[in-house]
């Protein structure tokens, strides 16, 4: 088939509407040699195909495999140690970090029999050509070099990555499903195809929390099968255990679709945690989690096993008075939220760094010392946003020269997301570029420190030209060396 892809990277600072009503835009065209309408033809074609190209090694993590068609190119991969044709996940690092989701999820990856792989250079800020040639390349080396399963090819992302495998999930009738990390869906109007299988999964103190969980609501309300994981955390790749969840919801809907064999032991565990998620959530009075989960049972193993029980039970919360005051102040919550984010994006250049050292320390007190959990939520993601929108605009500012705009942004920046390592890299960048040397070092090497593993933007910044062949920046650079391969 035809793969049509047309996103913007996660650049845009402000809250995304998602449009299904209006006409699909038409994207650059992309083929893939796996995504062929006859699925016996196309297993035939690769095996005939795959005869003198390397054979790719099973239960081994690689990291740098180089594209045959273009040796520019490179992923890591996992393929498992299991007999015929496997479900495989493309991964998208917004940063082209490949490697990370492939060793963070190998283990579910041999757990569930899925190959997985991960560009090391589809990332964020790429033109459009350079991107579709990056993916054209990926996805077509590993589906010539792997046992995949053409009716089950699905695509993951982290931030801007999961707009582009959404993006690409939107778009094509043949992908499976989509799991879309910490970011929803591209910054365009799409009309999903009829078999799209959405799964967003946010941290709970995400800027991207509220996108996703309005769009969870909008797919539901259009009666589009899609589910919504959340943990505790920031904006970043899920936990292994909130992912196990993803790829069971996976495997559920290929059963449902009867594209893999029933697994008792998957639909048993599945049952038995989502039913636990109901008594707990009944038990705590949170009517509304209690509703979502009976939903979730019931979408995702009707067919497979009776839901009779479930749906009875989730009729009794329906009849329940107390679900719509549950409703109503959940959505109250999500306009505050809303409105929020509104005003401080609006005061990003309008107020001094007097009132910002004041607001900062309102929200700083409101994460503490608000009685109600979802308030305190609240405030945490308004921080994670306000580290967002501060580097958006401390970036411009920095490279225009317009030091007091960067002095306020980075002063934002710091205090609104202080365990950032990319807060430290560019206070360094600053301090060069005022000339206030002394400080210069002292930040690169905190930068190091809490996680900047990036040697060679520190190499070719045009802030530290005239640290070359000083000792102790040299040692710096070391030592973002050495972190980097660690990593």
């Amino acid at each position: 088939m035809f793969l049509k892809f047309n996103t913007n990277e996660d650049k845009s600072i402000r809250f995304l509407v998602f449009w299904l009503v209006l006409p699909l835009l038409a994207g650059s065209i992309i083929w893939l040699s796996s995504c062929n309408q006859n699925p016996e033809k196309e297993k035939k074609k690769n095996t005939a195909t795959t005869t003198h190209i390397p054979v790719l090694p099973e239960d081994t993590i690689l990291t740098q495999v180089k594209a045959l068609a273009d040796t520019t190119q490179s992923y890591a991969i996992y393929i498992p140690d299991k007999k015929g044709t496997l479900p495989i996940i493309f991964f998208f690092d917004a940063h082209a970090r490949g490697a990370l989701p492939v060793k963070k999820y190998h283990h579910l990856a041999r757990k569930y029999g899925f190959i997985i792989a991960g560009s090391n250079n589809s990332k964020n800020g790429l033109q459009k050509a350079e991107r579709n040639k990056i993916l054209y390349r990926f996805m077509e080396d590993v589906e010539k070099r792997t046992p995949f399963d053409p009716a089950r090819i699905h695509v993951s992302g982290f931030s801007g990555g999961a707009r582009i495998a959404s993006g690409i999930g939107l778009n094509n009738r043949n992908i499976a499903g989509v799991i879309a990390c910490a970011a929803g869906f591209p910054n365009e109007r799409y009309k999903p195809n009829p078999d799209f299988f959405f799964i967003g999964i946010a941290g709970n103190r995400d800027f991207n929390y509220l996108e996703l969980e309005t769009l969870y609501r909008q797919l539901q309300a259009l009666g589009i099968k899609n589910a919504f994981l959340t943990f505790e955390g920031k904006h970043d790749w899920p936990p292994e255990e909130v992912m196990d969840q993803a790829f069971q919801l996976l495997q559920l809907d290929a059963m449902q679709r009867n594209l893999t064999a029933q697994d008792k032991k998957i639909i048993g565990t599945f049952q038995y945690v989502t039913e636990k998620e109901i008594e707990s959530a009944l038990r705590e009075k949170d009517i509304l989690t209690a509703y979502r989960s009976c939903k979730k049972e019931i979408d995702f193993l009707k067919g497979l096993i009776s839901t009779d029980n479930c749906k009875k039970q989730l009729q009794d919360i329906k009849n329940n008075k107390s679900l719509n005051t549950a409703r109503y102040r959940h959505q109250k919550m999500l306009t505050l939220e809303q409105n929020r984010q509104k005003e401080l994006l609006r005061a990003m250049e309008v107020k001094d760094s007097i009132w910002w050292k004041k607001e900062l320390s309102g929200i700083y007190r409101n994460t503490k010392t608000l009685k109600n959990k979802e308030e305190r939520l609240i405030n945490q993601r308004l921080l994670s946003y306000l580290s967002l929108i501060s580097y958006l605009y401390a970036k411009p500012a920095l490279a225009n020269n317009n030091l007091n705009e960067a002095a306020k942004f980075l002063m934002i920046y710091k205090k609104s997301d202080p365990e950032n390592p990319e807060v430290y890299f560019m206070l360094a960048e600053y301090y060069a570029a005022g000339d206030y040397t002394a400080h210069v070092i002292p930040n690169l090497k905190k930068a190091v420190k809490m996680g900047f593993d990036e040697p060679e933007r520190i190499k070719k910044s045009k802030y530290f030209r005239s640290f070359n062949n000083n000792p102790e920046f040299d040692r710096v650079v070391e030592a973002c060396v050495r972190k980097a391969k660690k990593d």
